[in-house]
């Protein structure tokens, strides 16, 4: 991820004394994700997952293009931050659409695909970049893919939950009707009614998420501190990948997208086995005590290879924390702040993100040590305070604040999955009830 950033400040000269400013144009970007993230966050909610996707990829096209053109550092710079916003909001609001129309059973894809296409895009960059050596080419070409996405437009309908929440109940009732369709199965007429029947129009926002209950607060803040140590970590040892001791800097770079291919697997393989919490816990404490091994371990050609290896688990296990963050949010907070929730926590994320590179500056001005000390001290702490949130595996996900306040007492649980499987049986059933489509 580096690559292109030292390209482009080797034309201009900023070197020696302006070596900062790779950092600064790193942070600058991770900013402008941030505000993204909040911004187009609240937006999807008010407006509609979909519509906030195209407007979020028209915004990253733009940018994208005009990037490759710019004159100096400055306007580099403004159109990084403005490129930030535009890759949170699209990713942010195609998450979203993606894991409302996912059911328990299957919902850990909604968090492991999009991850594992992002580390995909991770290679894929090292590759371009060992291919394509001129900076502006380089950007042009990885810009270019985003045209792909405006077929969307016509292909990825609007959120069905979103719409019921905001009282669209005949727009929501064709779009389940057409995927059910697709998909070649019924829907029950007794569902279709009880829709009809419980039309209350919900509103939330992120402030509801933290003064609604002490469990959802609780449960907010915890997923919040997560994602900003899980970017902090992913982003933190992206970026030093190309400085680490030993090899080919292009191999390196490609070799830590692969890593997090383990730390997917990992997700895929136990999500639905040991639970969410769990498996976030492992992911932390994996990373907690890779990167202080690695950072305590004397830089020499003998050792190098043992310095590399750890810092690629560490960044698998990051990668894996980042499905997992994903899914936790998702699935803890409920459909009318849903976007929002995901938001802030992209927001807490990037500013996670925006801290990496400096903390990387710190090993060139300290010691490496501390460094991956203050990512692994981090790290640990993530790991132990997620056991606190509630186990969300297998569980319907929450469609107003109650539902997230009570989510994990028993007695609601029990009341969610008689719930959910008594949906369950009315779509399997084939009475003549049903409606055939």
């Amino acid at each position: 991820m580096n690559f292109p950033l030292k390209m482009i400040f080797y034309q201009w000269n900023l070197v020696c004394d302006d070596v900062y400013k790779k950092a600064v144009a790193q942070a600058v970007y991770m900013f402008g994700m941030l505000v993204g993230a909040v911004v187009f966050g609240d937006l999807s909610d008010r407006f509609g997952r979909k519509k906030i996707f195209m407007i979020s990829l028209i915004l990253q096209l733009t940018c994208g293009v005009l990037l490759a053109f710019s004159p100096e550092y400055i306007s580099f710079v403004i159109l990084r931050w403005m490129l930030g916003a535009g890759h949170s909001g699209s990713f942010i609001s195609a998450f979203v659409i993606g894991m409302e129309f996912i059911g328990p059973k299957y919902s850990y894809i909604g968090g492991v695909v999009p991850n594992f296409v992002f580390s995909l895009g991770f290679v894929t960059i090292a590759l371009l970049a060992y291919l394509i050596r001129y900076w502006k080419w380089l950007q042009l070409a990885i810009t270019a893919p985003g045209l792909l996405f405006l077929s969307y437009y016509w292909i990825v309908p609007e959120s069905a939950r979103w719409l019921l929440q905001k009282g669209r109940y005949e727009e929501a009732k064709e779009i389940v009707l057409k995927a059910a369709k697709i998909n070649g199965v019924k829907i029950p007429k007794k569902l279709l009614e009880e829709s009809d029947d419980e039309k209350v129009v919900h509103k939330a926002t992120i402030i509801d998420l933290l003064t609604y209950g002490p469990r959802l607060r609780k449960t907010s803040l915890i997923v919040f501190y997560n994602w900003f140590v899980v970017s902090m970590l992913f982003y933190g040892l992206s970026l030093s990948t190309s400085e680490l001791p030993g090899g080919d800097p292009y191999i390196k770079i490609m070799l830590s997208g692969v890593a997090e291919f383990g730390g997917f697997i990992f997700c895929c393989v136990f999500m639905n086995r040991i639970g969410r919490r769990r498996c976030q816990f492992i992911m932390m404490i994996l990373a907690s005590v890779t990167c202080v091994s690695a950072g305590y371990i004397p830089i020499n050609k003998d050792l190098n290879w043992l310095i590399q290896l750890l810092a690629f688990i560490g960044k698998g296990a990051s990668g894996g924390g980042f499905v997992l963050v994903y899914n936790l949010s998702g699935e803890l907070f409920p459909t009318i702040a849903r976007n929002s929730g995901v938001g802030v926590s992209s927001m807490v994320a990037r500013i996670g993100s925006t801290f990496a590179p400096f903390i990387s500056l710190l090993g060139h001005y300290t010691d490496n040590y501390v460094t991956m000390t203050i990512f692994g001290g981090l790290a640990l702490i993530a790991g132990i305070t997620i056991l606190f949130v509630p186990e969300t595996n297998m569980r319907p996900i929450p469609e107003t604040l109650e539902e997230a306040e009570n989510l994990g007492r028993k007695r609601q649980d029990e009341e969610e999955l008689k719930k959910y499987d008594d949906q369950q049986m009315h779509l399997e059933s084939t009475n003549d009830d049903h409606v055939h489509l």
